[in-house]
């Protein structure tokens, strides 16, 4: 379930495709619905040319012949906002040729109801609208006031002559087009625009989110206790602040490292981290999103005793040389860093040892227009509590997502808290959008993903004590509208999944079992959270531990 969080090219495909089936469908039921009423229409008003319903735009002349308007009104048709009261002036002249209220032509724009509409104007007899000659009324003798018979020119009472009759021709009243059009654009603005005000508000409604007021989350002593030598800028104006985090503990033989290989200096190898040190942390810092990041990484070194700092040094220097200045900066809090400062051309770099904790510390800055940023980063080693601020509107901690305590038993061990730009940026996907260059499918693939990115994603992995793991993400998308739309689109990959409805966090959420891992997945306000466990936990644990996340 992460891997899908973190998106399929080829599913997120397959799932476009199933919703432009979709849109096709509908355009195809709309299309048949026009025909059979606009034919029916036809019919019932002794309009020729009834064929023309099943006809683009020859469907449009066929509404106007049907309506008794100019064929010219279809240009109306065709001009945004216009149509809308074009088309009423239409619906309301058809009423009143099939003898129905003209308002109820109008009908047609509210949402549902609309499509009864043009069945009840079918209902009822054939009409022509154009009138027909009625039969003569009685002719009275305008002497005797005897009725006449038919065909008689003189009273068969008293002889005179009677006047001469016709047939009295029986018109429909028909109302002008500039009356029809403001009455039309009154109600089509009423209907539609309390129809959209109403779906509009229910939305809002339903869709409404109020953040819980969040706590530290549950951290190893480790863990916390590195986040805590993260500084906190102290420039007065448009301070450097923390954005993306990668926190890794490596605790078997042939651990791996996620962290970015741009997060680290030239000449340092991440695979070669597991075997150096227990655990690393490393952070982004910006002043603004477009800023180039100052990355500070600190590392816990597997053999306490050994020089990892000066390997590192030798390792950078090595790659792109550089001068090297002995430097020692005093925390705030007391606690004393020694080690050196690497300057090349575009580059700077320090690396730093705490003293009683052996803590190596590097922090990278890779644009000369960040130097000072670096400088001041290093300077406040320690001086706050880092990675562990607290979460607050004007300064959210996505950190502060993950619980605040944990099911018995587990230990986070990893987590990553990467933004889209963060994403797009690495290597590996430098590296997909190479290969996909001259593979048009694989671009439309990975052109979805891109659109279906969230702002931010957080994933953690906890270990059980015995080898197996869980997974907990949270993506944002930062809009709850957004996040509301994208998690159907989600539903759609898990159809064929073995699902079933529970309630998380006070809303509806669904557990998936495939065989080979238990998830469960749900959505509050601008968050999808996903929460993988192995095969065989049992759903209430797995909704307990969703429960504690804190969204």
């Amino acid at each position: 379930m992460i891997e899908l969080a973190q998106a399929d090219g080829a599913g997120i495909v397959a799932l476009l495709l199933k919703f432009t089936g979709l849109v096709l469908g509908s355009l195809c039921g709309t299309y048949l619905y026009t025909g059979i009423v606009l034919h029916l229409l036809a019919n019932k008003t002794k309009t020729p040319g009834a064929g023309l319903a099943w006809v683009p735009i020859g469907n449009l002349f066929l509404m106007c012949s049907i309506a008794r308007r100019s064929p010219a009104t279809v240009v109306l048709l065709l001009i945004p906002i216009v149509n809308l009261v074009a088309g009423a002036v239409l619906w309301m002249s058809i009423a009143e040729n099939r003898g129905k209220p003209a308002w109820t032509g109008a009908l047609v724009f509210i949402p549902i109801l609309g499509l009864l509409v043009p069945f009840y104007l079918i209902s009822g007899p054939p009409a022509d609208p154009v009138g027909t000659p009625s039969a003569a009324p009685p002719v009275l003798c305008p002497n005797c006031r005897t009725p006449g018979r038919p065909g008689e020119a003189f009273c068969g009472e008293c002889g005179v002559a009677l006047p001469s009759t016709a047939p009295v021709p029986v018109s429909v009243r028909r109302t002008p087009a500039l009356q029809l059009a403001a009455v039309g654009a009154v109600l089509v603005a009423v209907f539609v625009g309390g129809s959209s005000a109403a779906v509009w508000g229910w939305m809002g409604s339903a869709l409404a989110y109020n953040p819980p007021k969040r706590t530290a989350p549950a951290l190893p002593g480790r863990m916390a206790g590195t986040m805590k030598e993260f500084p906190v800028d102290s420039a007065p104006t448009s301070p450097a602040k923390p954005d993306a985090v990668v926190a890794e503990t490596y605790l078997a033989d042939g651990a791996s490292s996620k962290v970015p290989e741009k997060w680290l200096p030239k000449g340092v190898d991440r695979s070669s981290m597991p075997k150096r040190a227990k655990s690393l942390t490393s952070a982004t810092y910006r002043k603004k999103k477009t800023d180039e990041p100052v990355v500070v990484t600190a590392i816990e070194p597997r053999d306490p005793g050994g020089d990892l700092p000066g390997t590192l040094a030798d390792d950078i220097t090595k790659a792109g040389g550089g001068t090297k200045t002995g430097i020692q900066v005093d925390s705030p809090t007391g606690a004393t860093y020694t080690g050196i400062r690497i300057e090349q051309p575009t580059t700077q770099i320090y690396i730093l040892t705490r003293g009683d904790t052996g803590t190596v510390i590097i922090v990278l800055a890779t644009d000369p227009s960040t130097f000072g940023t670096a400088d001041r980063l290093a300077e406040n080693l320690g001086n706050g509590l880092g990675l562990a601020e607290p979460d607050t509107e004007e300064n959210p901690n996505p950190l502060f997502l993950l619980p605040t305590t944990l099911p018995a038993g587990l230990e986070l061990v990893d987590l990553q808290s990467l933004t889209a730009e963060e994403v797009l940026a690495q290597a590996e996907w430098q590296k997909a959008e190479a290969e996909a260059s001259s593979d048009a499918q694989a671009r439309k693939a990975l052109a979805a993903v891109r659109q279906l990115l969230p702002e931010r994603w957080t994933i953690a992995e906890y270990a059980d004590g015995s080898g197996k793991q869980w997974r907990a993400g949270v993506l944002d998308y930062a809009d709850v509208r957004r996040t509301w739309f994208f998690m159907y689109f989600l539903k759609s990959l898990l159809t064929a999944a073995e699902m079933r409805t529970v309630t998380v966090r006070g809303v509806e959420g669904w557990l998936i079992q495939d065989g080979s891992a238990s998830s469960l997945v749900f959505q509050k306000g601008p968050y999808i959270a996903i929460v993988d466990a192995p095969d065989g936990t049992p759903a209430e644990r797995l909704i307990a531990f969703g429960d504690v996340i804190q969204l």
